[in-house]
């Protein structure tokens, strides 16, 4: 008997499913807030060269609007004017040059990004998008080698430690003290999204009956779609990019309850020769569905995991035993001529 069978048995879609699918759909929305949160930590407020600025200006009370006016100079965000005589253009690149001083930060939407923090603007600027590249490169190796790890070890324990790991590094990320650690702390947060989108995925197809399979596989979707509509209100509250990527990194610490929580893949223990445990799992999955094991199947799970029919089986018994386990029909006929 496949273990498609033995879900149209037990139920395809019960409460044991159900609540599979709350505890997979949930962590859906962080995964979401670290896909798309370098929009608010990496975003690039306008700026200008300190020392082209009234000595006594701040960023509360500087006039940021020359830079995007019709009338105005853009290139005073990454150089200084050196001439400031009637008969020189401001603008000019001959009577300029690259800020010595430093920057000073529009702070009317954003109280303080990486950007503003480490200067990542002018000739800096690249290393925000190179950044951004290697977060994404994350995802690839998470992809590869969580993927590989979860068919050798099993579902569950590769999605516990991915959500270990991105609890853990997005909140040592909050207190990164420079670029290039944040950025290697990002990439192992990348690496862990690929561990728990991929396998919380297949663990959850993988419980689930044929007929709502197509269904329950976009519904973890929809939850990451919801976590992008909670991030920008989480962001729109917190203008400090610390501050934001603590407060989307330190609730993952709540999903060590996982650890009693989050079933094993029955199908994935089935396929590796675990039958035991596989069962133990299926009865759990069947008392909650209000689906009980019938005494066939129940015999099925005995005396055929190993493949060995038991002698002491005769007549209707075996050929009772063949039904229950989804013998073939040849093993039927067979059975029926000679028992």
């Amino acid at each position: 008997m496949n273990f498609d069978e033995v879900l149209s048995k037990i139920g395809g879609f019960g409460k044991f499913q159900k609540l599979l699918y709350v505890w997979i759909c949930v962590p859906q929305i962080f995964l979401a807030f670290h896909m798309l949160v370098s929009v608010f930590t990496g975003a690039v407020p306008p700026h200008l060269c300190r020392s082209t600025l009234p000595s006594a200006g701040t960023p509360s009370t500087l006039n940021f609007s020359l830079l995007s006016s019709p009338d105005g100079l853009p290139e005073l965000s990454c150089t200084m004017v050196l001439n400031h005589s009637d008969a020189a253009a401001p603008g000019d690149r001959h009577l300029t040059m690259s800020c010595q001083e430093g920057w000073e930060y529009s702070t009317e939407t954003f109280q303080s990004t990486i950007v503003t923090e480490w200067n990542l603007v002018c000739s800096n600027a690249s290393l925000n998008n190179i950044g951004s590249s290697i977060y994404m490169s994350g995802l690839l190796v998470g992809a590869l080698l969580f993927g590989y790890l979860a068919d050798k070890y099993g579902r569950r324990i590769i999605i516990l430690i991915s959500l270990g790991i991105q609890a853990t590094f997005g909140v040592a990320a909050a207190f990164a003290p420079n670029f290039y650690v944040y950025t290697a702390l990002r990439f192992m947060v990348g690496t862990s999204i690929s561990g728990v989108i991929m396998n919380a995925f297949v663990l959850g197809t993988e419980w689930t009956g044929l007929r709502q399979r197509m269904l329950a596989g976009i519904i973890t979707d929809y939850f990451f779609g919801f976590g992008y509509i909670i991030l920008a209100g989480v962001a729109y509250l917190i203008r400090d990019w610390r501050k934001l990527q603590l407060a989307i990194s330190a609730p993952g610490f709540l999903f060590f309850i996982y650890i009693w929580v989050l079933p094993k893949s029955a199908r994935w223990l089935m396929a590796n020769d675990r039958n035991e445990e596989a069962w133990e799992v299926i009865l759990k999955a069947a008392e909650m569905n209000g689906k009980p094991i019938s005494k066939d199947l129940e015999m099925c799970q005995v005396y055929w995991s190993d493949g060995i029919v038991p002698e002491v089986l005769e007549g209707n018994d075996y050929l009772r035993l063949l039904l229950a386990c989804g013998a073939t029909y040849q093993q039927v006929t067979d059975c029926r001529i000679v028992c």
